[in-house]
């Protein structure tokens, strides 16, 4: 990323009569990281840097969101520090229609990792939501975040969370 500056496009049409059906959309061009890491993360590696764009729709009446639809997705995300790297290996893209959010199946790969990761969370009964994570990600990545910090290894993930959002559990 050059740390350049980025830009914010969106439209939106709301109508004022009962219901507010609303259509909306924004689109980012590509964030660099550093600006925000240098307002939230003061004390962060010197040389870490990144990027992401956003682009995203909201359709339907904000008066009832069981019937609003929204759309994100995420065509870039990655983070370099280094020899280390981090991204995504697709774009993610996380939607919502009749209260659930589904994150469609996505994949982080970078220096030694390959994560992929799912799931599906009902907003509202008693539905139960699904969410999974299977990989590998090497424990120098931490240094990312602390690059005083020696790591080694990595952590082999196959996990998932399951049951309704009021009593969520773990396998």
């Amino acid at each position: 990323s050059t740390g350049g500056p980025a830009t914010l496009k969106g439209n939106a049409t709301v109508h004022l009569s009962p219901g507010y059906y609303t259509e909306a959309a924004f689109d980012t061009s590509r964030i660099p990281f550093e600006p925000l890491l240098a307002m939230y993360y003061p004390s962060r590696p010197n040389g870490l840097t990144g990027e992401t764009e956003l682009h995203a729709t909201v359709r339907g009446p904000l008066a009832d969101k069981n019937k609003v639809e929204a759309h994100l997705t995420i065509p870039t995300l990655r983070a370099q520090y280094q020899q280390l790297e981090i991204g995504t290996a697709q774009p993610m893209r996380v939607d919502y229609s009749n209260s659930v959010v589904v994150l469609q199946p996505a994949v982080l790969k970078g220096t030694d990792t390959s994560l992929q990761f799912q799931g599906r969370v009902p907003l509202r009964g008693e539905e139960r939501m699904n969410i999974s994570a299977k990989g590998s990600i090497d424990m120098k990545l931490a240094q990312m975040f602390n690059p005083d910090l020696q790591t080694g290894g990595k952590i082999l993930l196959n996990v998932g969370a399951g049951g309704t959002v009021k009593s969520p559990g773990m396998h």
